[in-house]
């Protein structure tokens, strides 16, 4: 018993490491295909579908990381506040519209920004 604790402990510790790595992969993917001072709607619509692809996945993420991460990679005042309006309403489910037809990555997608660097 004492073992299975072990390992889940393990896998979760990987798990977090892993959705931190994903997490940054979409903002540094985001900071270098979006207008950072001041969001277009494709430029929304591409935030949108980012964080979808992440709570869709069932890869948790935090607004407070996502906007140090942002703020790191030169997102301007503006940009922050949709950006973080943004991450906060998906993260409590509410269902933001893409409204310009962007797709919404998925997780393969995702883990290959990751391992690309974001790009």
């Amino acid at each position: 018993m004492c073992v299975k604790s072990l390992v889940d402990y393990k896998k979760s510790f990987d798990l977090e490491k892993q959705l931190d790595r994903l997490t940054e992969a979409l903002m540094i993917h985001l900071s270098a295909i979006v207008n950072k001072s001041g969001l277009h709607p494709l430029d929304e619509d591409a935030v949108i579908a980012g964080f979808k692809a992440l709570a869709k996945n069932g890869i948790a993420f935090d607004p407070d990381e996502v906007t140090n991460l942002a703020t790191a990679h030169g997102w301007q005042p503006l940009a922050l506040k949709y950006l973080e309006k943004a991450v906060t309403d998906i993260q409590n489910g509410v269902n933001k519209r893409i409204k310009h037809g962007a797709k919404i990555p998925t997780l393969k997608q995702l883990e290959e920004m990751a391992t690309r660097g974001g790009l």
